[in-house]
């Protein structure tokens, strides 16, 4: 079997990649890591991993601030979203398979004519 060999935009463009990456993936660690923590331990050690996990800070969410009805309204969107979009794409779908090749050249034209 022959190996493939790549040039060297190919491993820059590879590295590259991998810094995008990490910088994007930093800020959800962070945030996943200070949900953890409580005041005092946030604004003490603003980069330090937490000393003790503490669950019951999703459970205050969960039972004081309604992350359940937010996590339900969000499914709920993205449902909806997604049924929509589908339906839309079904009706073009259903717009161009109708008309003819000449008469699409039309349309299309008439579309972008100022």
């Amino acid at each position: 079997m022959k190996t493939k060999k790549h040039s060297a935009g190919y491993y820059i463009g590879f590295l590259i990649f991998i810094i995008v990456a990490l910088i994007n993936i930093y800020p959800m660690v962070f945030s996943i890591f200070c949900s953890f923590k409580g005041n005092l331990e946030i604004f003490s050690s603003f980069t330090a991993l937490p000393k003790k996990l503490r669950i019951e800070n999703y459970l205050t969410a969960w039972n004081v601030g309604n992350i359940g009805r937010y996590f339900l309204n969000t499914i709920i969107l993205a449902v909806g979203t997604l049924a929509i979009s589908c339906l839309l794409e079904q009706w073009h779908r259903m717009f161009w398979q109708n008309l003819s090749f000449a008469e699409n050249q039309k349309y299309i034209y008439c579309l972008f004519q100022e």
